[in-house]
């Protein structure tokens, strides 16, 4: 008895000396931050001064491309109008029925699930920006006269990659500090946290991540740095940067105070496009970048739950 009960003894005390890799604590969130932090500095030091450096250097001929106002003006129209035609056919529309106590046609709305909303608010997004790719890729092409000025093409792809994934890790943990100082003051709310929340299958992560990591890199950089960065490289280089950098952040002010670290990604978009004269390098820095909120968006949501 007296030797079982030593046996037990012994096993018990080896058993809480062995380690639980399970109980292991995860490092804490400000050990993250920092962490982060550190690789966004070293990752600008190389930016600025190191190896990366040799990804931003400039072409011997930059492509300027011909855009006026005019073909501003026209791509912010033919958006406007696809944006009409995609809710046309995928937002619900009212019925409309006559009134005997007003003697008028009035609108008969119905009650339609708020995640049903966001599914149809995203597919509807997805296909106006495609029927804007659709109409204005072709119709500057004709008005340059070749795809050069469409600043698609990149010389060096490779390079170009890797600068947009170099800048992501550059830009990306401040921009996420910045972003949560000022959650404090106003919080950020989006309905897309609400979708994913309440739908969190992989047909609406599928259809968040076509939304934000492949359509809206490729449109919201055709435009911002393509078009109108591009219209302001020729007539007021001094503003090109800054003017569309603002642009795109006020694109995205409805939702609290998000908009002011997206006009730091758009300065970063910006140079990059300047310095590669591409847009692939804007592209890959946009896709990671809305990538990193999407896997945000999910942790939250599953903490929240």
């Amino acid at each position: 008895m007296n030797g079982d009960a030593g046996s037990e003894q012994s096993l018990s005390a080896a058993a809480k000396a062995t380690p639980d890799p399970a109980a292991e604590p995860l490092p804490g969130p400000d050990l993250v931050a920092a962490a982060a932090l550190l690789v966004s500095g070293l990752a600008s030091f190389s930016l600025a001064r190191g190896r990366g450096r040799r990804l931003l250097k400039r072409a011997n001929t930059p492509v300027v491309p011909p855009w006026s106002a005019s073909d501003v003006a026209t791509m912010i129209l033919i958006h406007l109008a696809c944006q009409v035609v995609a809710a046309s056919l995928l937002l619900p529309n009212p019925s409309y029925q006559w009134s005997e106590a007003t003697n008028e046609m009035v609108a008969v709305t119905t009650a339609t699930p708020a995640v049903t909303v966001v599914w149809q608010q995203l597919a509807a997004g997805i296909l106006a920006s495609t029927l804007t790719l659709a109409v204005a890729v072709p119709l500057l092409v004709f008005r340059s006269g070749g795809w050069g000025a469409l600043l698609f093409a990149s010389k060096r792809p490779g390079a170009d990659v890797a600068a947009g994934l170099l800048m992501l890790l550059a830009i990306t943990p401040p921009l996420l500090v910045l972003a949560g100082l000022l959650n404090r003051l106003v919080p950020y709310h989006h309905p897309i946290l609400d979708y994913l929340a309440s739908q969190q299958g992989p047909a609406a992560l599928l259809l968040t991540l076509t939304s934000a990591v492949v359509v809206a890199p490729i449109v919201e950089e055709f435009f911002f740095r393509g078009v109108l960065q591009g219209w302001l490289e020729r007539v007021a280089p001094a503003a090109a940067v800054p003017v569309s950098a603002a642009a795109f952040g006020l694109a995205h002010v409805d939702h609290g105070l998000g908009w002011i670290p997206l006009v730091g990604f758009g300065v970063a978009a910006s140079l990059l496009t300047r310095r590669t004269g591409s847009l692939l390098a804007s592209i890959v820095l946009h896709a990671g970048f809305n990538a990193v909120g999407v896997a945000a968006a999910m942790q939250h949501v599953q903490s929240a739950g």
